[in-house]
């Protein structure tokens, strides 16, 4: 999804990618440098399925929101990579609800960027043999 510059995207339903293979996709919510992305409830997922590795998921924007019943993620046997924001144009990310590249092996990696962090909710990147990586 892409919006253009100062546009506003709001998301209340399922965006789901996953490969033939049942690993996970790729997403990309690009609200633009000046745009808000607002993932108020349900599920953006680029979850691997029957043993498959995670995927990715980049939501950009000037100001993203991830509500308290919203789950962004891209688990699977590896877990995937998740960035939210980026380095410069996020000025303000709130996180309410679950993020997750956890892996039943191998956790994944979670970047969040942002002048301003707010985490309230749970950022997780598990692995059942080697934990991810969490950067704020």
């Amino acid at each position: 999804l892409s919006a253009g510059e100062g546009a506003n995207i709001t998301n209340t339903g399922e965006i789901v990618a996953q490969n033939a293979d049942g690993s996970g996709g790729e997403i990309l919510i690009d609200g633009g440098t000046t745009g808000t992305v607002d993932i108020q409830s349900g599920r953006v997922s680029a979850d691997g399925r029957s043993g498959r590795n995670g995927g990715s998921v980049t939501v950009l924007g000037r100001e993203i929101n991830v509500g308290p019943t919203a789950e962004v993620t891209a688990d699977g046997l590896r877990g995937g990579t998740i960035q939210l924001g980026a380095p410069g144009t996020t000025s303000s990310l709130d996180v309410q609800g679950k993020v997750s590249a956890s892996g039943t092996t191998v956790g994944g990696e979670v970047n969040l960027y942002g002048a301003s962090v707010s985490v309230t909710g749970d950022v997780l990147a598990t692995g059942g043999t080697q934990g991810g990586r969490i950067s704020v």
